[in-house]
C-alpha cells in the first residue's frame, strides 16, 4: 500500500489501483478490529490513482468558496503549480 498524503491511500492489487480515505478502525460484534476506507476509486494504472486523488483534492478547493470562474481558474493554477513542484522534489530526490 502507498500512502499519499493525509488519509489518502492507495492500494494495488493484480487487477487494480484502488484510491481510497482512511476512516480509522471498527470493531465487529466479537471485538475484532478492522480498518475502514471511504471514497474509494478504481484505476488501471499507479498514474491515473494519482492523477485521480489530485483531482479529488482540487474539487475539495473549490467547494470551500463561492468564486468567479476566473479565480477558479487562478486557483487551480496555483494548485497545479505546487503539484508540480512537489513531484519535481520527488524525482530530484530519487536520483
Amino acid at each position: 500500500m502507498i500512502h499519499v498524503e493525509d488519509n489518502w491511500y492507495i492500494d494495488i492489487d493484480k487487477w487494480s489501483y484502488t484510491l481510497q480515505k482512511y476512516a480509522g478502525k471498527k470493531s465487529d460484534k466479537n471485538g475484532v478490529e478492522t480498518d475502514q476506507w471511504t471514497d474509494q476509486k478504481y484505476y488501471g494504472t499507479l498514474n491515473a490513482a494519482i492523477m485521480g486523488y489530485y483531482g479529488i483534492k482540487a474539487k475539495e478547493i473549490l467547494m470551500k468558496k463561492d468564486i468567479e470562474l476566473y479565480e477558479a481558474l487562478k486557483t487551480l493554477n496555483e494548485y497545479y503549480k505546487t503539484i508540480d513542484t512537489k513531484l519535481s522534489e520527488i524525482m530530484r530526490n530519487n536520483k
